[in-house]
């Protein structure tokens, strides 16, 4: 229902849809920001988007209704007419068509929310960089969906290993000390030791990292990861049944 006719950045179609492909070396990708692309498909009653960082221009090719939810584009959906051309812009933010009623949302994502990020203890951690969460870094210009460097006080270490498994939200300790938290393009495998995990419930606000910002880790339990993935789904859960409800009059 609309096309693309310019755009001034990163842009990719992402879904939820699993890819099952992990063990043949194929990053399993999807959105990065899982809840600002929840909001926005529920907003249009899509099941797919478009992830765009920075900005993007698109024509209408037949009247519909368009959802726009990220950092730097908050969160709204409106009816377009056939012909009409418009420049959507922001941070990192999700695009999609669908039909219903135009809403907006009365409440920002936590996704956006700038605090600690919260981690557990990778396989790695005590052996190489045991009190590595006690710095402060900030973010390297070098960020994309395949993974998110990190700027600060290089962390000196001489640990060789053989490639083992990686995953979403991963923070690998390359040779020159400067961590990586891994997105979801990134690999399935690698050799660099990992010094922690982002939680499930803070991996979303990974993907809103800005070059120059500052970032901090908070270490945190396996129970405490799971009480605050539990939060966050039934928050979400709550969320989107009344963003549909609306949608739908």
């Amino acid at each position: 229902m609309m096309r693309i006719i310019r755009q001034g950045g990163f842009v990719k179609e992402v879904d939820l849809v699993p890819k099952w492909m992990r063990r043949f070396g194929v990053s399993p990708g999807g959105p990065f920001d899982r809840e600002s692309f929840s909001l926005c498909c529920a907003m249009s009653g899509a099941n797919h988007a478009l992830e765009v960082r920075g900005e993007i221009t698109v024509e209408i090719l037949e009247t519909c209704l368009v959802a726009s939810v990220g950092a730097g584009c908050y969160g709204e959906s409106k009816v377009l007419a056939r012909g009409q051309k418009t420049i959507f812009r922001g941070n990192h933010f999700y695009l999609s068509v669908g039909s219903g009623r135009p809403i907006e949302l009365d409440t920002r994502p936590a996704s956006w929310m700038s605090e600690r990020l919260r981690v557990l203890a990778g396989p790695e951690m005590l052996m190489v960089a045991p009190h590595w969460t006690r710095a402060t870094y900030s973010v390297s210009p070098q960020l994309s969906r395949v993974g998110v460097r990190i700027e600060g006080e290089p962390i000196e270490h001489d640990e060789h290993m053989i490639s083992e498994p990686q995953t979403l939200g991963v923070v690998q300790l390359p040779p020159a000390g400067l961590p990586i938290i891994l997105g979801p393009d990134g690999p399935t495998i690698g050799g660099y030791p990992r010094i922690g995990v982002v939680i499930d419930a803070d991996i979303d606000r990974v993907s809103h990292l800005q070059p120059g910002q500052s970032v901090d880790f908070k270490l945190v339990t396996l129970d405490e990861a799971r009480e605050a993935k539990s939060e966050r789904s039934l928050y979400l859960s709550r969320y989107l049944s009344a963003i549909e409800t609306n949608r739908l009059g």
